[in-house]
């Protein structure tokens, strides 16, 4: 009895302690799960402060899992879709975004997955007003482990920026196509004299030279390797004040073929005040001074022409009485060893009365007979005498005429225009040279040219042709071109000079009345 008894005691305290290990183990699971749910309070408590920080952020935020679905978002995201989060979460982006937007966002989250990093784009997105805004979306790659988690991005709202670019673009074309419609030449250069900035027409005129910009102006405006003389940048650059020079207009060759006149600017820097370098504008002056001239010569011819009106004839009176009496006295026998001596001064009485003929023709108030002539008859009518002269010299005449109709004109004094232009021609030029005559019509008139093939009329003379009494020849007169000008100017014509190292070329150009 007694064992069985003390079986069953060994069996009762097997149970108990059994028992008191299963109450052990519960109050372990009790434990852990207070410590679960303590972990979880704490963890909701940072959740809940996370968001809460999140949510300050001006910018809307959010975050994907991999399958492309919203797992969280801020305020400032709620409000840019206009749905509250409990509609966000757990949803993909063709749920939330117009379908316009939905695949270009989806896109950009799958290139994301593919090729971790950050990926940053713009975007367009509409408004509830029915505007855009424009978007600048950047979104980052997360994992746990070496494994994909999902993505959070940030949206920033740069539609000022791109509103404020684009009036800075508008504004930049603005001031460019001003800069541009400027028909002169307009440049602006730094204290080192590089070119910064120019305007088309610049580019046009030196566009053999391209790229323009960082090349010094002195060698690509003046083709010269220093400074110009009398530059008014250096003295711009010197003083800050605005300065203006006139310059000669040269080619590569060091030729000058006209005149500018430069005007210099400061270039200031509106900020800090600072000089930076000159602005450049440039005029084109040559045909300016050429009507200048033209003006002052025919003012001289008109004052000379009054003169020879005046006294021309006056003086050929007393000219004549000597020369019939020179001739009466040569005719005497008693006079017959001073023949010579008569002969000599009725020959130089002859070539004062042929000056005097010519002085005559300056004189502006004198009569034309204008009639229909035709210039090419004219030429025709005065080529035989043309060409003895040329085959005299050793030369050749050449013509080329066009068809051209009648005009009107004076033809004495156009036989005289065209004679004085060929002989000038023909003792400009060297035995075995070429005369061209030619003639040719266009809209606005005719144009009869004399081209030969001389060695050119130098610059320092160029500007003095034309001028009464100016010759450049041992027995001159410097009576013949002026007379071209003034038959010239009584037909309401103009005289053109070329000339080069090759020779020279005047056009006659007969505008139609």
């Amino acid at each position: 009895m007694l064992k069985d008894e003390d079986k069953s005691r060994e069996q009762l305290i097997i149970e108990i302690q059994q028992l008191r290990k299963k109450i052990e183990e519960s109050n372990a699971i009790v434990r852990d799960i207070a410590k679960y749910k303590n972990a979880e309070e704490a963890l909701k408590e940072q959740l809940h402060f996370l968001q809460l920080l999140i949510n300050t952020i001006p910018n809307p935020v959010f975050y994907k899992d991999t399958l492309g679905l919203f797992r969280g978002c801020n305020t400032a995201f709620e409000q840019l879709v206009g749905l509250p989060r409990e509609k966000i979460v757990g949803k993909s982006a063709h749920d939330i975004y117009p379908p316009d937007f939905a695949d270009r966002y989806s896109y950009m989250d799958t290139l994301l997955f593919r090729k971790p990093g950050i990926q940053a784009y713009e975007s367009p997105f509409p408004c509830p007003d029915g505007m855009h805004n424009m978007l600048f979306n950047k979104a980052a790659y997360l994992n746990t482990g070496g494994e994909a988690a999902g993505l959070v991005g940030v949206i920033i709202d740069i539609t000022e920026r791109k509103q404020t670019e684009a009036a800075l673009r508008n504004n930049e074309r603005f001031l460019n196509s001003i800069f541009d419609s400027i028909l002169d030449p307009f440049s602006i250069i730094d204290k080192d004299f590089n070119i910064i900035r120019i305007n088309s027409k610049t580019q046009e005129l030196f566009n053999n030279y391209a790229p323009l910009i960082g090349k010094k102006c002195y060698e690509v405006f003046h083709y010269s390797p220093v400074i110009c003389d009398g530059c008014p940048s250096v003295q711009t650059l010197k003083t800050g004040q605005a300065a203006q020079a006139i310059v000669p207009k040269k080619g590569p060759g060091g030729e000058i073929f006209g005149w500018e006149k430069h005007y210099s600017y400061p270039f200031v820097d509106m900020a800090t005040n600072q000089l930076n370098g000159v602005i450049i504008y440039v005029r084109d002056i040559t045909a300016k001074l050429e009507v200048e001239q033209e003006m002052a010569r025919l003012e001289r011819l008109n004052l000379i022409g009054e003169m020879a009106a005046g006294i021309g004839h006056e003086v050929r009176n007393p000219m004549t009485t000597v020369r019939g009496f020179l001739q009466l006295l040569g005719n005497k026998q008693e006079c017959a060893r001073y023949r010579d001596f008569y002969d000599l001064m009725i020959e130089e009485l002859d070539r004062a009365n042929s000056i005097i003929s010519e002085f005559l023709s300056l004189a502006k108030n004198r009569p034309v007979d204008l009639r229909p002539v035709n210039l090419n008859s004219v030429v025709n009518t005065l080529l035989p005498l043309i060409m003895a002269d040329a085959a005299n010299l050793d030369k050749n005449i050449k013509t080329e005429l066009e068809t051209i109709p009648s005009i009107l004109l004076d033809e004495k004094e156009i036989r005289q225009l065209i004679l004085n232009l060929v002989r000038n021609g023909l003792e400009a030029m060297s035995p075995g040279g070429s005369l061209t005559i030619k003639t040719s019509s266009d809209s606005t008139g005719f144009e009869l040219s004399v081209a030969d093939q001389g060695e050119g009329i130098k610059h320092e003379h160029l500007r003095r042709i034309g001028t009464p009494f100016f010759t450049t020849k041992e027995n001159g007169t410097g009576l013949g071109l002026a007379v071209c000008y003034s038959i010239a100017a009584r037909h309401n014509a103009s005289i053109k000079v070329d000339t080069c190292p090759n020779g020279t070329t005047f056009s006659v150009k007969f505008r139609v009345r």
